[in-house]
């Protein structure tokens, strides 16, 4: 009696080789999904700072005003900035008012890439900061010192503005108005 070996569908045997291959070339390329990635916080304040809690918020690039100048996707682009914004501030204990007559402080938002070109390639990095003013200082006086500053960077563009702004805002959210004693490092999710 002749006993008959059974073979494996080959479909199958096709799957299980390269999923193989592909755990294989993700553990020894380094995938980058699969490493985290940094962000780095440095917020410095002052001690008079932490009384004033009701803000504006200064957010308006170059050429805001001007339809030519900044156009319709960057314009939603940072109108999503400035609400991600708001609710960073609002999560700190920070509240919005509608007029300036009620602030105590005018906060700025800043963001964008930098790039410092070396002997051999360019590095990009990509921040947000926050940097808060005593409104009736600058109002009646014209002193522009700020109260507190929140700055949070990451090397390379990783994705872009549309990506990269959110994950620095959210990085920062800890620290908004505080003082961190230098450079904090963040792990982005």
């Amino acid at each position: 009696m002749r006993t008959r070996r059974t073979r494996r569908n080959r479909p199958e045997v096709l799957r299980v080789r390269v999923l193989f291959a592909m755990l294989l070339a993700m553990s020894t390329s380094g995938c980058t999904g699969m490493q985290p990635r940094y962000a780095y916080v440095d917020s410095v304040a002052s001690q008079s700072a932490e009384q004033m809690g009701r803000y504006v918020l200064l957010a308006e690039p170059r050429g805001y005003d001007d339809p030519r100048a900044l156009p319709g996707y960057e314009r939603k682009r940072h109108e999503k900035f400035v609400v991600l914004t708001h609710n960073v501030l609002r999560s700190a204990g920070f509240q919005k008012v509608e007029s300036p007559d009620e602030a105590e402080l005018v906060i700025v938002l800043d963001y964008g890439v930098e790039a410092d070109t070396g002997a051999v390639h360019a590095q990009r990095t990509s921040s947000v900061k926050l940097i808060a003013f005593d409104w009736m200082a600058v109002r009646d006086a014209d002193r522009r010192n700020a109260l507190w500053r929140t700055h949070a960077w990451m090397d390379g563009s990783s994705g872009g503005l549309g990506r990269v702004v959110p994950e620095l805002l959210e990085a920062l959210r800890p620290y908004v108005g505080t003082r961190t004693d230098g450079a904090v490092e963040v792990i982005l999710h």
